[in-house]
């Protein structure tokens, strides 16, 4: 879309007041950039087929952005937390997550280890550095999220 002359003379009629291009500029790509987040939780949640899906910020500095899934029994290795997570951050435009689902919290922040805590262990790092773009493969892939800790089927 392109905002010109016309543009302008039709949008200062319809508002009764000066406007300028750069203006309706903004506006039309706030507007373009919008998307309920409730409407985007409940299209993920029903496209990969999970109970719900809930995204929320909360007060942590390095790791504010938080993914909580239901309908997933194994989050290590079901394919889905990796879908999930990679299109969360790729929405919200962030560098890392906290992902909670069956009972464990993983964190994903770039330039440092994987952390996995399930529900009655500590918390347990992985060797792997986490990378925006090792996700991004790992999801093109089809993978998990044990391929993006490094660890092996059996491990996970």
């Amino acid at each position: 879309m392109t905002v010109g002359e016309q543009t302008v003379a039709l949008a200062e009629r319809a508002l009764g007041y000066s406007v300028s291009a750069m203006a309706i500029e903004d506006v039309l790509l706030a507007r373009a950039d919008y998307l309920d987040e409730q409407k985007w939780c409940q299209n993920l949640s029903e496209a990969l087929g999970l109970t719900s899906v809930t995204l929320k910020t909360v007060g942590n500095p390095f790791v504010p952005l938080r993914l909580a899934l239901q309908g997933v029994s194994a989050p290590l290795t079901d394919p889905r937390v990796v879908q999930a997570a990679f299109r969360a951050m790729k929405f919200r435009k962030a560098d890392s997550i906290g992902i909670e689902a069956a009972g464990h919290t993983i964190v994903l922040q770039r330039g440092h280890r994987v952390w996995v805590k399930a529900s009655a262990e500590a918390a347990v790092p992985s060797d792997v550095i986490f990378t925006n773009e090792r996700l991004a493969a790992v999801e093109r892939q089809g993978g998990a999220l044990s391929e993006v800790m490094g660890l092996s089927a059996e491990v996970a």
